[in-house]
């Protein structure tokens, strides 16, 4: 599963990636998901204009289908994420019985999920695991991504 826990963060940092998200929602609500993916991009450390992948990716155009999904997600999900209360005593109390891997996009150390990966490892008490590419590296690099799961994977079972 992949979560960035905005909970793990300090209470600076998280009022302040609050603030951006409630801009981001509003945005989406005003104008759709074309008002808000600059802010997103922003808030995860991507470079709209310099979009690296890996060889051979195609990008997947923006349908009309794609497009409600990212309306909806925006104007959804991005509260929920502002409300959640998974923080330290729950990560805690969950890594009792369950394997949690702390893990970001080796391109997004600027970015706010990438510092609730690193406040993640702190926690635990282990190595930040990184992940080809940034917010989007499953599909900006979907080769090596994989092959990054497989070795975390088979590295902790």
């Amino acid at each position: 599963m992949h979560a960035a826990a905005p909970g793990l963060l300090p209470p600076v940092d998280r009022a302040k990636i609050d603030r951006t998200l409630a801009d981001i929602e509003a945005a989406a609500r005003e104008g759709g998901w074309r008002e808000a993916i600059a802010k997103v991009a922003a808030a995860t450390g991507l470079d709209p204009a310099n979009m690296k992948t890996e060889s051979g990716v195609t990008t997947v155009p923006m349908t009309e289908d794609r497009a409600a999904n990212m309306t909806y997600y925006l104007t959804n999900d991005v509260s929920e994420l502002r409300r959640s209360t998974l923080g330290h005593d729950e990560v805690t109390i969950a890594a009792r019985n369950t394997r949690i891997i702390a893990a970001a996009g080796a391109d997004s150390k600027d970015a706010w999920n990438h510092q609730c990966g690193t406040e993640l490892a702190a926690l635990l008490d282990v190595p930040l695991t990184e992940f080809p590419g940034g917010h989007n590296g499953n599909t900006a690099f979907p080769r090596a991504f994989a092959a990054r799961v497989h070795e975390v994977i088979s590295l902790t079972t």
